[in-house]
């Protein structure tokens, strides 16, 4: 923004007003010089003139040679018509010319000698070489005529009028000097001095491409100096600050807990990305009072009114925060200004607690069961209540596959484990895909078989050998397979239980697509995004009366699938079914 400059202006008015105050005081003093000189002039003509009445009654001979009057001062006398001057020693005869040649016939000179005037009286006349000349008069009447006394002021008026030529060139001096003295001042102080302003508004705004260009080693140019090792030092601290202050924000906007201020007018401001998620997510409401949800508008309004904390636990759908709404006391006077809110998913907290409980009563149910068989049949066994060898070798088999089932599932505890920490490793090679997963199902020819459930296995051309751990992918498919197995639907809500297994290439993107699905109970949409996490369970669409699992298969799978740098994705609908979508790049 330009800003005026009211140097020159301001110099003007000074200009201005000294010129009147200059002029009121000449005027002042001329006028006080005037009337001083003009009492001294009356003075001098009343005092000639009654000098000049008693000479002339003490000498009736009309001896006139012995008055003494001052020679600028012209005494006439008047007498029947006749003039004569009576001051031998006068020293301006021009004068007395005048006075008796012109201004006795004039008008003005019958009209005073007429007139009854006790004060003398100012008068100016030229003569007939145009020489102006200025006197006071004063006439009385006496025994001999008319005595009229005047004074020369010729030279009084000259000095007067010399004067206003003295004083008016004092004035148009003082009046240039003054004009120079403001060119100078402004070129050298005034501009100087509004580019260092102007300079230091552009600093006020973090503007500093501009500096200011020294002239000279003078003050000036130092305060100069001064300003631009100041606008250097504050582009650094600006810069430093901009810096600081986009590392704060990215801190603030990075950081997995939500920040909101609320001010006093409930007006909610300084809100990071986690913060302006939530609060269009759960807080705004633009049918309440401050366009706020009223629940959270009394917690806002409570922690105001108290000034102390508030937390509390708020859930979401299937999200649980855990928000605080903490009172900010800006000034000294310890009144609450505004409303901080904090607010944290603490969903995965609360799951862990509750993953981390189901664990301990998960794996020693899982492990107390086969115990208890094992435990069972060898005193069985021991005690030779089994009577046949066909009997013991039954019971011998039940302990060995409860062994096994015991170990599968210490197993797979040790190898998500160990891949979670990063010590599992790959051991890659060719595989054969059909012969592969043959294998696999199998091993679940028995339990198919006793549960009516159909497994078929589509392998589409194109698709023969791969390279991954035979090993740990047999564990994974191992595990999808039993889980539709294990949650396969109640036999009289389906024609047909089937599982589907499809193996071929996605040649779009060069990936090896698995597709393991199944018409069963299903998975319900709020545990979907869990379902791959270490014990979890869906506990509320998997209530099949057998017992559930430990929660460890999907995780295993996952933790697998991961490991050979694929994906796997899951569809499912309650009661109608589930498929299981893995991806693996070639």
């Amino acid at each position: 923004m330009k800003r005026k400059n009211l140097n020159l202006r301001n110099a003007f008015i000074l200009i201005i007003s000294t010129l009147v105050i200059v002029t009121v005081f000449n005027q002042l003093e001329r006028k006080n010089y005037q009337s001083t000189i003009q009492q001294e002039y009356m003075d001098s003509v009343t005092v000639t003139l009654n000098k000049a009445e008693k000479f002339i009654n003490d000498h009736p001979d009309m001896n006139f040679s012995d008055l003494q009057v001052a020679p600028d001062v012209s005494v006439i006398l008047i007498q029947e018509g006749t003039t004569k001057e009576l001051n031998q020693e006068l020293a301006s005869a021009g004068l007395s010319t005048l006075l008796q040649s012109v201004f006795i016939h004039s008008e003005d000179g019958q009209e005073f000698l007429d007139n009854r005037a006790p004060e003398p009286v100012y008068f100016s006349y030229q003569d007939d070489f145009n020489e102006t000349y200025s006197f006071f008069s004063l006439k009385r009447r006496t025994k001999a005529g008319f005595i009229l006394v005047s004074k020369n002021a010729t030279a009084f008026e000259g000095y007067l009028h010399n004067k206003e030529l003295l004083d008016f060139g004092l004035v148009m001096s003082l009046i240039t000097i003054f004009f120079v003295l403001v060119l100078f001042l402004n070129k050298r102080v005034f501009t100087r001095i509004s580019q260092m302003t102007e300079l230091a508004y552009e600093f006020s705004e973090n503007k500093f491409e501009n500096s200011i260009e020294l002239q000279s080693n003078d003050q000036i140019d130092n305060l100069g100096i001064a300003l631009n090792k100041m606008g250097k030092t504050l582009e650094a601290t600006s810069l430093i600050n901009t810096q600081e202050r986009k590392l704060l924000m990215h801190v603030y906007n990075s950081l997995d807990t939500g920040v909101l201020y609320v001010e006093e007018d409930f007006t909610i401001t300084d809100l990071n990305t986690i913060g302006q998620r939530f609060f269009t997510s759960y807080i705004k409401n633009d049918e309440g009072r401050f366009g706020i949800d009223s629940y959270y508008e009394s917690l806002i309004f409570e922690a105001w009114r108290t000034n102390e904390p508030i937390q509390v636990e708020i859930q979401h759908n299937q999200l649980i925060f855990d928000v605080r709404f903490i009172p900010v006391e800006i000034d000294e006077k310890l009144k609450t200004q505004g409303v901080l809110l904090i607010t944290k998913d603490i969903t995965t907290d609360k799951q862990l607690v509750s993953i981390r409980e189901d664990l301990i009563t998960n794996v020693s149910h899982d492990l107390r069961t086969p115990l208890a068989t094992i435990q069972g049949y060898s005193e069985a066994i021991k005690d030779d209540i089994a009577e046949t060898t066909d009997e013991k070798n039954e019971m011998a088999r039940i302990i060995h596959d409860e062994a096994t089932q015991m170990s599968q599932m210490i197993t797979s505890l040790l190898t998500v484990s160990r891949t979670k920490a990063g010590f599992s490793e790959l051991n890659k090679e060719s595989v054969l895909i059909s012969a592969f997963f043959h294998k696999v199902i199998n091993r679940f020819t028995e339990r198919l078989n006793s549960e009516k459930i159909e497994c078929d296995l589509v392998v589409k051309p194109g698709t023969s050998h791969y390279e991954m751990d035979e090993e740990k992918m047999h564990h994974a498919i191992y595990n999808l397979i039993d889980n539709a197995i294990h949650y396969a639907a109640d036999p009289d809500l389906r024609y047909k239980r089937y599982i589907h297994i499809e193996v071929g290439l996605d040649e779009l993107v060069d990936d090896l697509v698995i597709t393991v699905s199944d018409n069963g109970i299903g998975i319900s949409k709020e545990s979907i995004p869990f379902i791959f996490e270490r014990f979890f369970k869906d506990n509320k669409a998997r209530t099949m009366p057998k017992n559930n699992g430990s929660g460890i298969g999907l995780s295993l799978v996952y933790t697998v699938i991961t490991e050979h740098g694929g994906k796997i994705e899951v569809e499912s609908t309650q009661n109608k079914g589930t498929s299981f979508v893995i991806r693996l790049p070639l």
